[in-house]
């Protein structure tokens, strides 16, 4: 399976270290919206990224798997 992960835009560099910004996963923001009860939020953007993936040329088995998952299981 081809994996994809997160690319920052933005690195913070310290005098011991290199720290990078990245931007919340999909599973994340379902998760943070499913703890606060807004179920409708939720919904709306596992739909909204659904569509997205409809209208692409490639679509990302990845993401095609993740997205049945939280139908499923939402």
């Amino acid at each position: 399976m081809n994996r994809t992960f997160p690319r920052s835009g933005i690195l913070i560099l310290g005098s011991n270290s290199v720290q990078s910004l990245l931007p919340s996963t999909l599973i994340s923001q379902i998760e943070s919206l499913l703890e606060n009860h807004k179920l409708e939020d939720a919904y709306s953007l596992v739909d909204q990224r659904r569509k997205k993936l409809e209208e692409s040329l490639h679509i990302d088995e990845e993401d095609v798997c993740l997205l049945s998952f939280l139908y499923v299981n939402g």
